[in-house]
This record gives structure tokens, sequence and C-alpha cells, in this order.
């Protein structure tokens, strides 16, 4: 290779600086001692030459080359320091390929699918293979028309981590508790809500209200109105032809008195005033008053109203 050498002024000391040089492009193939190519004579007429091979010294004298340089512009120690650490990275690279293939050896011999789990998740017993049950059961469609046992398991999933006053339920499970508590009584509801995780039993008393139609029966066409609206309902959800409806009045023979409220200040046991369309009146009560005005409605209310001989 071409060699290059050239003195400067370093703190008050003249240093010289020889070394070696070649273009990219040279055009020789081979190293020859003092020969180079036109390529490599024109390297050292460069302006930035001396500059550069000024800072490849310092790099080298600092220790190990901080930057990128082409293989065939290092030194022999330089390549050969090169070659011994590829040599290194080598040799672990092949140990970790050794062990991770060992390793992988090892996993395959003991894989098994999800499905395989799961088959002997489904032979022991635990809570995994109730999941897995229930999870095939849900993919085969047989908790479609299982409306209540589906929220009911959802509502315990739910609640498991909920508070007392965080736990939620669905629309059929609500349903679910209340008739059980119209049907069997309190007792009872008590005992399946502290074994299926449901809803206190007050809880279930103010879900009943909710729904609850406070209705006065008597003998008139608004009450009769909302049967019907009732059977209406019903024969839509039934898919019923007709709803057959049979009604009547019982009537049991009293004897007939009229008894002064004094709290209230009215004569009871009327049951309407006299006359020929005379009709039954529920909670038919006369005012009576004070002095001659109460006297007068007294004689009034003996002389105009009928006493209730049934009831």
């Amino acid at each position: 290779m071409p060699k290059y050498s050239f003195t400067t002024l370093v703190s008050d000391k003249v240093v010289k600086y020889i070394g070696t040089f070649k273009s990219s492009k040279c055009a020789v193939f081979g190293q020859f001692e003092n020969h180079m190519c036109e390529a490599c004579s024109r390297v050292p007429t460069l302006p930035s030459f001396k500059k550069r091979a000024l800072k490849r010294h310092e790099s080298l004298s600092n220790g190990p080359r901080s930057t990128k340089i082409r293989n065939e512009y290092l030194t022999r120690t330089e390549t050969i320091g090169k070659l011994r650490n590829f040599q290194t990275v080598v040799k672990k690279l092949e140990s970790k390929v050794y062990f991770l293939t060992a390793e992988n050896i090892r996993l395959k011999t003991r894989r098994r699918t999800l499905k395989e789990e799961l088959l002997e998740y489904s032979h022991r017993g635990s809570m995994k293979q109730i999941l897995y049950k229930l999870q095939t059961a849900k993919e085969m469609g047989k908790l479609d028309d299982k409306v209540v046992l589906a929220d009911l398991l959802k509502c315990c999933a739910n609640n498991f981590h909920a508070k007392n006053h965080g736990q939620r339920y669905g629309e059929p499970t609500r349903l679910f508790f209340e008739s059980v508590l119209l049907k069997a009584g309190p007792q009872l509801a008590t005992f399946i809500t502290n074994n299926l995780l449901g809803p206190e039993v007050h809880t279930i008393f103010r879900w009943r209200k909710q729904h609850q139609i406070d209705e006065t029966c008597s003998i008139n066409g608004e009450y009769f109105m909302k049967v019907g609206e009732i059977y209406k309902g019903i024969v839509e959800k039934r898919n019923l032809p007709r709803v057959p409806v049979f009604m009547a009045e019982d009537e049991t023979a009293i004897i007939g008195k009229i008894t002064y409220n004094q709290k209230t200040d009215e004569l009871v046991g009327f049951c309407g005033q006299e006359g020929l369309y005379h009709r039954c009146e529920q909670d038919f009560r006369v005012k009576v008053g004070d002095g001659e005005d109460g006297y007068n409605n007294i004689v009034q209310a003996f002389q105009q109203n009928k006493i209730g001989m049934l009831a």
C-alpha cells in the first residue's frame, strides 16, 4: 500500500505521523510496496487528507475505533480483533440456538391443546370443569330457552365481587324471586336466596310493590274494562281464540241495623237511596250534623234510604 509521512506541532513538540492509505476506487489488484494507481496518487493532494489522517491517529491512540470503517481499511491488529469478537458472538449464538432447540423439543413432547386440557378438567369435578360444560351447553344452544337459568348464572358471576349495595339483578331473576315470594312465602324465598346468592327478602318485597296495582272490586263499568284489558293480554300472549269468563256475585243475608259513628258523625248501615231503580252502593253513609239540621237529616235518611239486608 502507498505510505504517507508528515510532521505537525503538538504541545510545542514536533510529532511525525506515518501510515498507509488507499483510494476507494483503487485499480490495483494486490498490494505493492511503492506502487499506486492514478486514483491513489490523488489522495494526498486532497485538502482534507491531512486532517483525516490526524483524526485517524487520534482515534487509534484513544482506543478502539468509534466509527464504522471498511474492513479493507483496518490494520492487521484491528482486523484480528474484529474477527475474534465475531467468533465469540457466533459461539454464543450457536450455544443459544442449541438450548432453544432442545427446549422446543421438550415443549413439543409435553404440549397439549386447549381442548385436551379442558377435557381433562371436565373429569376432575373442578370449577373449570363446570365452566367448560356451561360453555359447551351454551354453544350447543341448550341455554337459549333457559332464560331464567342463564340470567341467574350471569347475576351470580357479576355479584360475587360486588358489595351488598352494588349487586344487580336482571329482569328474569327478579321475576323468579318475586314468584317464589308470592307462591311460597318469605321463608322459602329466604332459603333460596341464601343458597343461590339472591336478593334479600325486603328487596323482593320492594320489587313486588313496584308492580302492585290496587283495585277496589265493584260491579261497575270501569272495573270490567280493567278486567277486559287483563284478559286481552292473556289472549295475545297465549295466542288463544277467546277466553271464557264467568263472573258472579254472592251475597249473604244479614240483620239490617243502623249505627252511629261518633268520630265521623255519620249513620252507617244504609245501602243506597230507596226507589224503583235502587242499586246497592259501597260505603254509603249519611252525614248527620248539629242541631235541627242534624235531626232533619236523620229523619230524611230513614225515609229516603234503604237499610242494607245483604252483604
